[in-house]
């Protein structure tokens, strides 16, 4: 899979999270959210780690 590819179900990921597009200070813990991804391996951690960049765009503090 490309980081094209993760970046891709990191955004369904987050828009299926109903979070608001600013989250300026709050703190997120990635763990706690990503728990119940499906994918494994290094597909897995590629989107998490994209995840993690788009939360941090809109302004959060992501706890790994």
């Amino acid at each position: 899979m490309s980081w094209k590819d993760a970046k891709k179900e990191a955004t369904l990921w987050i828009e299926g999270l109903k979070l608001p597009p600013q989250m300026e200070g709050r703190e997120i813990d990635l763990a706690a959210i990503t728990k119940e991804l499906r994918q494994t391996g290094r597909f897995r951690d590629m989107v998490v780690r994209a995840i993690a960049r788009q939360l941090k765009a809109r302004g959060a503090k992501v706890k790994q």
